[in-house]
C-alpha cells in the first residue's frame, strides 16, 4: 500500500526543478515534511536519492543545501542499517553502501582491488569467448601449463589450481598483468573472459551523493539559466587553470574514477589517464571541469583523445571526451541521469568553450548517435534540436536544407512538432559547429591518403610501406636520434602522413619531427604543433 513517504517523494517530485517563488516555498516545505517521514525500502527512496543529488548540485539557497545534506545523511544511515534488504533491491544504483556488479577491464579492476574502502570480487563469467586455461597458458609457471591446457571451465581451472574465492579475481588480475608490455593481447584475453566483478562498499565514499570533490564551494541558484549568449560564452577566454595541491589533485582523480565505476562504465581517457595532463578550470554558476589525455601506449593515432569530468558544485554531472586533430575536432556529451532537468544547454556550452579555448579548435563535428542513431531515447527528446540551438547544422547540405525548413515551421506554428521519421532521416549525417567558413583539414581526411598511398605504391603491402616511409622521413628531415617504443609509433604515423602528402617542406617536417617528442609527452605541446604545421 502506498504510504506516507511515497506519496511525499511523488509530491517533491513536482517541485524540487522550481525556482519561482511559489514554487521554492513549496519545495521547501515538502522537504521539511520528508525530513519527519519515516524512511521506506522501496522505489521512492531511489527516486528521493536522485532529487537530494540534483539539490546539492542546483541548491536554491544555504539552507537548503544544509537541509538536503541532513537528508542523505539520514538516508545513508538508513541503507547501511538495512543493507542486506537494499543490496537486493538497489543493486547498481548508486545508494550508499549498496552493490555494483558489472563488467570492467583489466586495468580498472586492478585499480578496484586497491580501494580500501570496498569489497571487490569475482561475481562470474558471462558469455565468455575465451576460456580463461586459453589466457593463463602464457602467464603461468611452466609446469601448472597442462592444467590450464586440460579444457577445464573457468571455475573448474580455479578449482584445480586451489585458487580461495575471495582470491580468484585477484589471481586473475595478477597473470594477465604479466602481460602489461603488450595492452592490447591482455585485454584481447581479459575482455574475452566475459568477466563480472562485484563491489560492495564499505563506506558512502562509492556512492553517487558521496564521490564528490570535497574543495569545490556550493553556488546558489535563483534560477535555471537556460537563455544566455552561447556564441560569448564559447569563445570567452578560459579563466588560468587551477593550481592543485597534491591532496586535492589525488581527490579529483579518485572523483573522477569512482564516478563510471559507479556507473558500470569506462572510458579510455578515465583507464588509462596519464595524470601528468590533467588540467583542472573553475568556471561560473559552481561548474568546474577537468580535462585529461592518456598514457603514450593507448594514444591513438595521429590525433588526441582527451576525456573531461564536469562537475557541478563538487559533483560529477557529465562525461565525455573530444578527439583532437588541429583545428578540427569530435565531440562526446554524458549527461548524468541525475542532472539532466538542470542546466543542459550551459553545460554543453562550456564544455565547448574549454576545447575550444585550451586546445584552438574552430571546427567540432557530433556522431548521429548523440542525437538518435540507434538510440531512441535521443529521437524521443528532439536531442537534434538541442544541438542545432547552440550552432551545430548538418554536414550533409540536404539536410541542412531540411532543418531549416522545419526551424520555419516550429516558429510560426506552436503545436507543430518534428516528426520522428524527419528526426531520424538527420540521423544520417553527422552535425557540425564551424567557427570559420574553412572545414580544416580532419584526421579520417589523413588516413583515406595513407591507405591511398599503401595500395597504389606498395600494393597493399604494409609493412613494406611504413618501412620505406620511415626511412624517406629520416633521409628528409636528418632525423638520426635513437628513439624509444612511443616515439618509433609516432614517427610511423607522421612518416607516413609525410610521404602521403609529399611533404618536404623543411620548417613542415621539422615541425613533424617535434611531433615525434611531443605527442607521448603532452597534449598541448603536440596539438601546438599541429595548428602550426597546417598554418606553415
Amino acid at each position: 500500500m502506498k504510504g506516507p513517504f511515497n506519496t511525499k517523494v511523488s509530491k517533491l517530485k513536482l517541485s524540487y526543478l522550481r525556482f519561482d517563488e511559489e514554487g521554492l516555498a513549496q519545495k521547501n516545505n515538502d522537504l521539511k515534511e520528508l525530513t519527519k517521514t519515516p524512511l521506506l525500502t522501496s522505489k521512492s527512496l531511489q527516486d528521493y536519492f536522485e532529487i537530494l543529488i540534483f539539490l546539492v548540485a542546483y541548491p536554491s539557497n544555504k539552507s537548503e543545501f544544509s537541509l538536503v545534506e541532513k537528508e542523505l545523511k539520514r538516508c545513508t544511515a538508513f541503507v547501511k542499517k538495512n543493507k542486506a534488504k537494499c543490496a537486493d533491491i538497489f543493486s547498481n544504483s548508486g545508494l550508499p553502501f549498496t552493490p555494483y556488479i558489472s563488467r570492467y577491464s583489466h586495468d580498472c579492476n586492478c585499480r578496484l582491488l586497491s580501494l580500501p574502502y570496498a569489497d571487490v570480487s569475482l561475481n562470474g563469467f558471462e558469455n565468455s569467448s575465451i576460456e580463461l586455461g586459453e589466457a593463463l597458458k602464457h602467464t603461468l609457471p611452466i609446469i601448472e601449463i597442462s592444467d590450464a591446457s586440460a579444457g577445464w571451465k573457468n571455475n573448474e581451472l580455479l578449482d584445480v589450481l586451489n585458487i580461495p574465492i575471495r582470491n580468484r579475481l585477484q589471481f586473475i588480475c595478477s597473470e594477465l598483468a604479466k602481460l602489461n608490455n603488450t595492452p592490447f593481447i591482455k585485454d584481447h584475453f581479459f575482455d574475452g573472459l566475459g568477466l563480472y566483478t562485484e563491489i560492495n562498499p564499505k563506506s558512502p565514499t562509492l556512492s553517487k551523493a558521496f564521490n564528490r570533490l570535497n574543495f569545490a564551494k556550493p553556488f546558489f541558484h535563483s534560477s535555471i539559466l537556460k537563455k544566455f549568449d552561447f556564441n560569448s560564452l564559447i569563445n570567452s577566454p578560459l579563466p588560468v587553470q587551477t593550481e592543485l595541491t597534491v591532496e586535492n589533485k589525488t581527490s579529483l582523480i579518485n572523483v573522477i574514477e569512482n564516478s563510471l565505476t559507479i556507473l558500470g562504465r569506462e572510458t579510455d581517457p578515465i583507464t588509462y589517464m596519464d595524470s601528468r595532463s590533467l588540467r583542472y578550470f573553475e568556471l561560473d554558476h559552481g561548474i568546474s571541469v577537468a580535462i585529461y589525455g592518456m598514457t603514450a601506449e593507448r594514444q591513438l593515432p595521429l590525433e588526441s583523445y582527451v576525456g573531461y569530468t564536469l562537475f557541478k558544485n563538487g559533483l560529477p554531472s557529465a562525461y565525455g571526451g573530444a578527439w583532437i586533430f588541429g583545428e578540427a575536432a569530435y565531440f562526446g556529451i554524458n549527461i548524468f541521469e541525475s542532472f539532466r532537468g538542470g542546466e543542459s544547454g550551459f553545460v554543453l556550452c562550456q564544455l565547448l568553450r574549454v576545447y575550444r579555448q585550451a586546445f584552438k579548435v574552430n571546427y567540432i563535428e557530433v556522431e548521429p548517435y548523440q542525437y538518435g542513431l540507434n538510440n531512441p531515447e535521443g529521437i524521443q527528446s528532439g536531442a537534434f534540436w538541442f544541438y542545432y540551438r547552440f550552432g551545430f547544422r548538418p554536414v550533409d547540405k540536404s539536410l541542412a536544407a531540411l532543418a531549416a525548413k522545419e526551424t520555419i515551421k516550429l516558429s510560426k506554428v506552436k503545436w507543430y512538432r518534428t516528426s520522428e521519421k524527419i528526426l531520424l532521416s538527420f540521423t544520417e549525417s553527422n552535425i557540425a559547429l564551424n567557427f570559420h567558413k574553412n572545414i580544416p583539414v580532419k584526421v579520417q581526411d589523413v588516413a583515406l591518403k595513407i591507405s591511398q598511398l599503401i595500395n597504389k605504391k606498395y600494393k597493399g603491402d604494409r609493412i613494406l610501406a611504413v618501412a620505406k616511409s620511415k626511412e624517406l622521413f629520416k633521409k628528409n628531415s636528418g632525423l638520426n636520434t635513437v628513439l624509444n617504443n612511443d616515439q618509433e609509433k609516432v614517427l610511423e604515423q607522421v612518416a607516413l602522413w609525410a610521404e602521403a602528402y609529399d611533404i618536404k617542406k623543411s620548417s613542415q617536417l621539422k615541425l613533424m619531427v617535434g611531433m615525434i617528442f611531443a605527442k607521448p609527452e603532452s597534449i598541448e605541446k603536440y596539438q601546438q604543433l599541429i595548428l602550426d604545421f597546417f598554418n606553415s
